[in-house]
């Protein structure tokens, strides 16, 4: 945990992308775009996240949620529907109640004391 008690979720290892963002990935209209990150927060903690883009210069964002694969690997489609600069970003963060539940879930399934 961060010194001022927040909790920081790290992303890292998104694709595609091309030389850190610098030039834009191609792709053709019709086709959806998937997108892969790692997300990984500090501790045991569940991480949720979503998928934003947009088409420029300033269309509102849209948001689909990540699915998890495997080893802290997140993946999300949107499809690309018409002609342009598209950008997309992605949020993740920590889940309080389902972190509570997986740790709850662990205790119960030790036959660990719950009730308290």
């Amino acid at each position: 945990m961060n010194q001022d008690g927040r909790k920081r979720v790290y992303i890292f290892h998104v694709t595609p992308v091309i030389d850190g963002g610098r030039f834009p990935i191609k792709r053709i209209v019709g086709e959806e775009l998937t997108v892969e990150a790692d997300l990984v927060a500090d501790g045991h903690d569940v991480v949720q996240g979503r998928l934003g883009w947009r088409i420029l210069p300033n269309r509102p964002w849209s948001y689909v949620p990540l699915q998890p694969l495997d080893n802290d690997r997140y993946r999300a489609v949107f499809p690309l529907t018409e002609i342009g600069l598209y950008e997309y970003r992605i949020e993740g963060w920590v889940d309080e109640f389902l972190t509570w539940r997986y740790r709850l879930d662990k205790k119960w399934a030790l036959g660990q004391d719950i009730d308290a």
